[in-house]
């Protein structure tokens, strides 16, 4: 920080610094992470539970309480897996 100052109080050349206070996050507009391109379903499964696969499915957002619990319910209230047909 010390040399940064240094460096834009002695170089000319040096570019100027912008402000901040009046930048604006956009924090509602998150893009949405497609978890399918860093992780199978059953590695996501794996981690976070069969109950949390909807979430993978639809690329939403994982919730977390206070505790580090997963918030996210899933739709149906369904939590089980549905078995495969062969």
């Amino acid at each position: 920080m010390l040399l940064r100052r240094f460096y834009l109080l002695e170089n000319e050349k040096s570019p100027t610094t912008i402000g901040k206070k009046q930048r604006k996050l956009e924090e509602n507009e998150f893009p949405k992470l497609n978890y399918s391109e860093y992780l199978s379903v059953d590695e996501f499964v794996d981690m976070f539970g069969y109950e949390f696969e909807h979430v993978y499915n639809n690329n939403d957002f994982l919730e977390f309480d206070q505790e580090g619990n997963l918030l996210n319910e899933h739709p149906t209230g369904d939590s089980k897996r549905p078995k495969k047909t062969q």
